[in-house]
Parts: structure tokens; sequence; C-alpha cells
């Protein structure tokens, strides 16, 4: 039925057209360019009279069933017999009919006037007016024209509209979100566990006692009193600096505000990740910082005991650091080593530390436990952090842009350069206590 809608709608809008001034008007809307032209138009002519004539018959019979079901509540089966054959028969035409209508618009095509080609078959089928209103008097739906005889209803496809390019393709435009997708940057933990201290200086002193003999006893009312040896050394630590640099284009860096942020966020970061491994375990020699692990105490192997476990050794360096005069605040532990503990079970496979559902408080034998990827794997360090070093700012993270430099003023382009400026002063070494999980130096 479908098809048939196509054909019969078609139809009748050959026929206003053709008899809405003579006869011979649609015939003679084409150019008698050649005699298969006046052929196929005649042929044409003939089917659009006979649809136009079965298409009377139809309309008689839907009207009929219309009353059938007024005055008897139904269509009684010869009405349905009358209309299924009509439909038949202007179905059985249809393949005849766009075989002559593909033809007769391809000549059409080849038509010429001063001011251009003219419209195909089609293109006045669709421009008719005839069309129009049959559309307007039947109403529109979506990207399909509705065809609502009484008792009959079916559709014209116009076409499927889809993302292909050939299609909507081209007018769909993508969502641009805005966020930049970056790695993670480890944890920074250092520099929360040492105080810090502001100086105008490249080179830090101070001062440390050097040898220390107590020689303080009890004595008599007229006895000689014993004389003990206090003596210091002036130390010193040097400044370093820790930088690097990005290049951009001018252009980039003035029309892409949200990159602009990401470069001075990325920069700044990758400054402190370089920064928290030499506050860690920078060796002091040349440019590098000394760090913690250089400078603390090793952990006394002998101290550990037959059957001793990750947390025992732990608790034993934190007695090494009380047996040197100083009060550990807390542990350093690689995220991996923190995690095993934290998974350590009893022979009933309980958790001992923690639990499944609320995990464990970072703490250990009464300590904060600082997670950092800066400290290896299977390593320690406890120590009395706030005590026994500090960290001292000679230039806080600082960014320069320049378009000066190298050839950047003549290719546009910008450099963008992340500095810094401290040093690290480990002062009380006997307060660190550095080793292994598994109980060696």
């Amino acid at each position: 039925m479908k098809t048939f809608w196509i054909v019969a709608v078609i139809a009748a809008v050959l026929v206003a057209f053709a008899f809405s001034t003579t006869p011979d008007a649609l015939i003679l809307a084409i150019p008698a360019a050649a005699a298969p032209l006046d052929e196929l138009s005649a042929e044409v002519k003939r089917i659009v009279a006979e649809f136009n004539t079965k298409a009377t018959e139809l309309s008689d019979a839907i009207a009929k069933s219309d009353n059938e079901i007024k005055n008897h509540g139904q269509v009684s089966e010869e009405t349905k017999g009358l209309i299924t054959e009509l439909s038949g028969k202007m179905a059985a035409n249809e393949e005849q009919f766009e075989a002559r209508l593909h033809a007769v618009e391809q000549l059409a095509d080849k038509a010429k006037e001063p001011d251009g080609p003219r419209k195909t078959l089609g293109d006045l089928v669709i421009e008719s007016e005839a069309l129009k209103e049959f559309s307007k008097r039947q109403g529109a739906d979506g990207g399909a024209v509705k065809l609502r005889s009484k008792g009959i209803s079916d559709q014209i496809e116009v076409k499927d509209i889809t993302s292909d390019a050939a299609s909507a393709g081209d007018g769909i435009w993508s969502f641009r979100d805005p966020e930049i997708v970056s790695d993670p940057y480890r944890p920074r933990m250092i520099r929360e566990l040492i105080p810090t201290v502001p100086v105008n200086s490249n080179l830090i002193e101070w001062v440390q006692t050097n040898v220390r003999t107590n020689a303080a006893d009890a004595v008599s009312e007229t006895g000689l009193k014993p004389k003990s040896d206090l003596t210091y050394d002036r130390k010193e630590t040097p400044v370093r600096k820790i930088a690097h640099y990005f290049k951009t284009s001018a252009e980039v860096l003035a029309d892409f505000a949200r990159l602009r942020g990401e470069i001075n966020t990325e920069g700044f970061e990758m400054l402190r990740q370089v920064e928290e491994d030499q506050l860690m375990a920078g060796d002091g020699t040349g440019i590098n910082l000394h760090g913690l692990i250089p400078q603390a105490t090793a952990y006394n192997p002998a101290a550990t005991q037959a059957g001793d476990q990750q947390v025992d050794v732990l608790r034993r360096a934190i007695l090494q650091v009380r047996q040197s005069f100083y009060a550990a605040t807390g542990l350093v532990l690689n995220p991996a080593d923190w995690a095993a503990i934290e998974l350590l079970k009893d022979t009933q496979d309980r958790y001992i530390f923690s639990n499944a559902t609320s995990g464990a408080p970072t703490r250990l034998w009464g300590l904060p436990v600082s997670e950092s990827d800066a400290l290896p794997a299977g390593e320690f360090m406890a120590g009395a952090f706030r005590t026994a070093a500090t960290i001292y700012d000679r230039m806080l993270a600082t960014v320069y842009i320049s378009t000066e430099n190298e050839d950047d003023f003549i290719k546009n382009m910008v450099s963008i350069m992340f500095e810094e400026r401290l040093a690290l002063a480990v002062k009380r070494p006997l307060a660190f206590v550095h080793g292994n999980l598994d109980g060696s130096t």
C-alpha cells in the first residue's frame, strides 16, 4: 500500500498539473526534443488517466465503507474485496509508471532555456500547488508526509536523516570538553613533615655541638668541682636550585587560556616532584641537596630478633631514636609497604591493623605514617621530623616568561621557565633512623 500511495499522489499532482489549462499542458511543458519524448509523454498521459479513473473508483469504495461502518458498524466483505481489488490494479501499474517517469525526467533534464535548465518532472511534482494543498489538508509529521484517507493510512518517506556526511553529518558538531586530562603526580609528603624557614641568602649557617663531655658529679662542701667539655662547630648548607622550562607559541599562549593554566600547574608540579626526591635522597654532591637518607643514622640490625615482622622492626627503630634521646614524631613508608602491613592477618585470617570495610588509621605504634613514593619499597625511616631538620626557602617556586631566549622572538615563541631555590639542613642525624623492613641495615 505504501508504494501505491506514492504513485497515487504523484498521479494526482500530474493530473492536476496536466489539466489545469489544457489536456496537453503537461506534455507541452516538456519540449519535444525527440520523438521518444512524445511517445513517452503520451504513455505517461495514458497512465495518469488510468490512475485517475481507478483513484475515483477507490475513493467511492472507501466512501461506501464509511457509510457501512456508520449504518451497520462494520464493512461488508464485498466492499473489502472491492477496495483490495482496486488497490491491486493500481499497484500493478506502478513499476511501468516509474520506468516511464524516469525516462521522461532524463529527457526533460536535457532541455535548456536561456536562463538555465528546466526543472525535472520530480521538481514539478514537489513544487506543485496540488501537492502542497494535499499536504496541508492531510498534515505533516517529521520527515514524512502523512496520508490519511478514511480507513487507510500510510506515509511517503522523504529521506532518512542520519549522521552520515551525505545527510546531516556536516551539521552535527562535537562537544569540546575544556578539561585537559593529565596523568597524576606522586603525592608529596616531605615538606609536610619538616619545618620551613624563609631566608634571603645563598648559604645557610648554624652551630652544632661537637664535643660534649659531661663531668658533672656529686662533690663535698669544699671538694674540687669536675670540669666538663662543650665545643661547637660551625656548619653550613648551600642553597641549591631546581629548574626547567617549556616552549610554546605566542598564539597558543594568548588564545588557549586553559592550556596556559595547565602549563603553570604542570610546570610547578614537575619542579616539586624533583624537590621531593632531592629532600629524601639527594647525595649532596655537586648541585644536589643533601637529603634525609644519606644523613640519617643507619638502623642497627643487632636489635632485630628472630621472628620479627615489619611492624616489629619499625618499633625497634623508634626505640633506637629514643635511645639517642630524641622522640620520634613519625614514620615514612612506601605505599606498597604500608598496604602490606594493613593486610597482615592472625592465625585465624583476621586483619590485625585494619578491616575490609573501614580500613585502618594511618598510624603505627602511636605515630602517624606518611606514604612517600620517594622512599624505595622495602625501606623505612623513623625520626623526629619536626625538630631534627629544617627546609630553607631562598626563593619559592617562580615562573618566568620570555620571548628573548634563543630565536624565540623571530619565531613568535615563548619560553616559560620554572625555578626554585632551597636548602635542607639535617641538624640532628641521630634523630633519624633509616633501614630495611626485613631488619637489615
